[in-house]
């Protein structure tokens, strides 16, 4: 809970807030999502930067996902 309340800022995403991500496998030690949505908020700028276990067979998949979902 405290992550998504503090990193992700849960309670201020709605659906309109802009996603971005970072891809990996392994993906758990970026700092990546830390560092930018830190960066978001300080700057008062909506959005959302989360990590995505993405192994490379499923890297195409992904893609074509994250297309349709606006990622």
């Amino acid at each position: 809970f405290d992550t998504l309340r503090d990193l992700y800022r849960y309670e201020s995403i709605g659906p309109a807030t802009p996603v971005y991500c970072v891809i990996g496998d392994p993906i758990g030690h970026s700092k990546s999502p830390l560092i930018h949505n830190a960066a978001l908020a300080a700057l008062g700028q909506e959005g959302v930067y989360v990590p995505f276990r993405i192994p490379p067979e499923g890297l195409d998949e992904f893609l074509a996902g994250a297309r349709e979902f606006g990622i």
